[in-house]
């Protein structure tokens, strides 16, 4: 957990209390065991006091958390949630923000605001709530780091890697955790947009769709992921085998189906037969 601010730069007090930044709350979950970010959730709040980040400890952690914070006092107020506090003293500047426990959140923090400021000519304080929810942030789908951005006056959802119109997964999904990236389409589905622009669609074609399209992609990974594991629980276990025997004919028009179907059947082998 960690405090953070946005907003545009002015004369005056600069960082925790100056008077035209946005106070915004930045908690990244991670695994216990390999330390990898599960989820993220960036809050705005009124300041950084005991009782602003006691509601929202009470709101959006489970109780037994353990929270992980530097030495700022309101962050001790997890406690009255149930939850366990570590507090880590860090030194100032650039050593204290690449310590180990804080790795997460501040790539975090530098890809959104980052993504913000580079796409908004102003910040506006009090659009902050908006601005940091329409950059939806979505761990271990395709690599660590992927932005999705949505334009709530166009409906438009820009959206890259994890939305390939009318195309198999690339080859044999590199870098990619078919679980997560399921989780994170469902969660994509939740969000109003009408449209999606994707950077990786078929070749000669608009690279705006409906968004009927995040759902195709969704049951495509679906139904890739029930048909191995229907092989293998009739007895197939041979990767070879399954690439050669396992077929969706449903996406036969889907671009690369021939070449790069059997990559990625046997991506969800090794997900299935090795557990990543």
């Amino acid at each position: 957990m960690d405090d953070a601010y946005i907003g545009g730069e002015r004369s005056g007090k600069r960082g925790r209390g100056a008077c035209h930044k946005a106070p915004f709350i930045a908690v990244v979950e991670t695994d216990e065991e390999t330390h990898r970010p599960q989820r993220m959730q960036l809050r705005t709040a009124r300041g950084f006091r005991s009782t602003e980040i006691e509601r929202y400890a009470k709101v959006s952690l489970a109780p037994e958390s353990r929270v992980i914070s530097d030495g700022l006092a309101c962050f001790m107020a997890v406690k009255k949630a149930g939850c366990h506090h570590v507090g880590i003293i860090s030194e100032g500047g650039r050593k204290g923000v690449e310590h180990p426990s804080f790795k997460w959140v501040n790539t975090m923090l530098g890809n959104v605001k980052n993504a913000i400021t580079g796409t908004f000519h102003s910040v506006d304080l009090k659009h902050v709530p908006r601005y940091l929810a329409e950059f939806e942030y979505r761990f271990r789908n395709h690599g660590e780091s992927l932005v999705v951005m949505r334009l709530p006056k166009e409906k438009i959802l820009f959206i890259v890697d994890i939305v390939t119109p009318r195309r198999v997964a690339f080859r044999a999904m590199p870098d990619f955790w078919p679980d997560e990236w399921i989780r994170s389409l469902k969660e994509i589905e939740e969000m109003d947009f009408d449209y999606v622009i994707s950077a990786h669609g078929p070749e000669g074609q608009p690279a705006i769709d409906p968004a009927s399209v995040v759902e195709e992609q969704r049951v495509y990974l679906e139904e890739l992921m029930a048909a191995v594991k229907k092989a293998m629980d009739s007895g197939t276990h041979n990767p070879d085998v399954l690439r050669k025997t396992v077929k969706l004919p449903k996406y036969k028009d889907w671009q690369y189906y021939e070449e790069w179907l059997p990559m990625n059947i046997e991506r969800i082998w090794a997900y299935y037969h090795m557990g990543y």
